[in-house]
């Protein structure tokens, strides 16, 4: 008997301490997470909260200060712009880390290794359409520049000393939950973070229902369809009274018959948003009261909590900027100086192409280009899986891009091989971009931080204080 009681006070025990030190199913391990001193408890907000700090940060190389108004929007002041761009990655870290992490690992396809197997496939898709590589290519131009590669190191330095700050106590929320710390900040995160953005405002495109019209009107009926796409996504002001002509096609086949035998292509991922943009105007001075340009820039991104934007200030000697940035990326994106505002709404372009590829043979180690057989390139991408083994997707490029899906990866939809040629792929500076207008002081200034931004197309409005506005519509296409 007291055997019994002895091996059942046993399993008790190690059942305990593997619920409580383990993580279990979707649950963090419970001891842990509610252990007083370390667990959820230490993220609650205090109730008083010093406002005035002095700290000694390893990698700053002059004095700084920061100002929260009331509202908690960080004032950063620094002596110089590599101290500058230090603290912004150290202050947005401190309040965004999660969210920063989170979108990086959407976009490398890395959400799989935290949170489980339910979303290997989201994992397998982001690196198929191509993000990583965009954005090691992209990475690779920054570091030719000397300035860009100043900033985005500076920034990261900057978020790896808060990292390098915190504890079991300290850690954000997000990260009990999940059981799991966070890894240092790379560069190559933040031109993840670009990309993501870039993917997020390029869904405009309708290859795939396009040849899907054309397989069933044929070449005449749909170019009288669907004319060559207008230079504007404008629509026309039509005066009331306009006497329109009569259509110039007329149906004589009813619908029903023109399906027999036709199977459609669907498009076997999930779309951005076609719909993701912004408004914005520029006013001139001689139409204004004050004799002034007023600008207004009002972006309707996705409704996010915490929100995609990040409010700040950046000041040093030559610049004082103000505006709106975003998580994980230095500079202000969107906002005003001294001289010069300037806001950024979705160019909505068709900026994707989607080619069929034909393999040589089963090896897929050869595809068709014109009359010849080329050579692919295949990149064996490994994923690690949360709870399970790691899983391993070749992915094989070829001159235009990824093959994005094929027989192995298309979610049931109709299985050819197709590769995707994006202009996210290609190696791109629009941080120099952002930094330039940051510091910009007049028009001439403004076009010239637009020659280096390529990628995702936008309209760019412009006021300066001297009384230009104007508008860019720029990107790659």
């Amino acid at each position: 008997m007291r055997f019994i009681k002895f091996f059942l006070s046993f399993l008790i025990t190690v059942g305990l301490l593997i619920v409580y030190q383990f993580k279990t199913g979707p649950l963090p391990p419970l001891g842990k997470f509610f252990n007083p001193f370390e667990g959820f408890w230490n993220n609650a907000e205090k109730i008083e909260r010093s406002e005035n700090q002095q700290l000694k940060l390893a990698g700053l190389k002059g004095k700084a200060r920061i100002v929260y108004d009331d509202r908690l929007v960080p004032h950063i002041f620094a002596d110089s712009e590599e101290d500058l761009y230090f603290l912004q990655g150290y202050v947005t870290a401190q309040h965004r880390l999660w969210q920063m992490d989170m979108q990086v690992r959407v976009a490398e396809g890395r959400l799989a290794e935290i949170i489980g197997p339910n979303l290997l496939q989201r994992d397998i898709e982001a690196r198929r359409i191509g993000l990583k590589l965009g954005a090691v290519r992209s990475l690779e131009m920054m570091k030719q520049d000397k300035k860009s590669a100043m900033i985005i190191n500076r920034y990261s330095d900057g978020v790896n000393a808060w990292i390098n700050g915190l504890d079991q106590s300290s850690l954000p929320l997000e990260y009990k939950l999940l059981d799991f710390k966070p890894e240092p900040w790379q560069p190559l995160k933040t031109t993840l973070l670009l990309k993501y953005m870039a993917n997020m405002l390029t869904g405009y495109e309708n290859d795939f229902e396009n040849t899907n019209a054309l397989k069933l009107f044929g070449v005449q009926e749909f170019n009288q369809l669907f004319p060559e796409f207008p230079d504007t996504l404008l629509d026309p002001i039509i005066p009331v009274g306009t006497a329109f002509y009569p259509a110039a096609l007329q149906p004589d086949t009813p619908f029903v018959n023109i399906l027999k035998n036709y199977t459609a292509l669907a498009y076997p991922f999930e779309r951005p948003d076609a719909g993701y943009g912004s408004n914005n105007w520029a006013v001139s001075g001689s139409r204004t009261a004050t004799g002034k340009p007023i600008l207004s820039n009002d972006p309707h991104l996705g409704l996010n909590l915490p929100s995609i934007w990040f409010e700040i200030q950046l000041e040093c000697p030559g610049m004082n900027v103000y505006g709106a940035s975003i998580p994980g990326a230095p500079c202000v994106i969107s906002g005003f100086n001294d001289s010069i505002a300037w806001g950024i709404t979705n160019a909505n372009e068709d900026v994707k192409d989607w080619y069929t590829v034909q393999f040589k043979d089963q090896s897929r180690k050869y595809y068709r280009m014109d009359d010849t057989w080329k050579p692919t390139r295949m990149m064996p991408e490994v994923f690690k899986v949360r709870g399970g083994k790691d899983v391993i997707d070749t992915i094989i490029h070829t001159e235009h891009g990824p093959v994005a899906f094929d027989h192995k990866f298309n979610k049931g939809a109709e299985t050819i091989n197709m590769a995707l040629r994006w202009t996210a792929h290609d190696p791109s500076n629009e941080l120099l971009t952002y930094y330039e207008l940051n510091k910009g002081a007049d028009y001439s200034d403004f076009t010239r931080a637009l020659s280096h931004f390529w990628c995702p197309g936008q309209n760019f409005v412009f006021a300066s204080a001297s009384g230009d506005i104007a508008i860019w519509h720029k990107g790659k296409y």
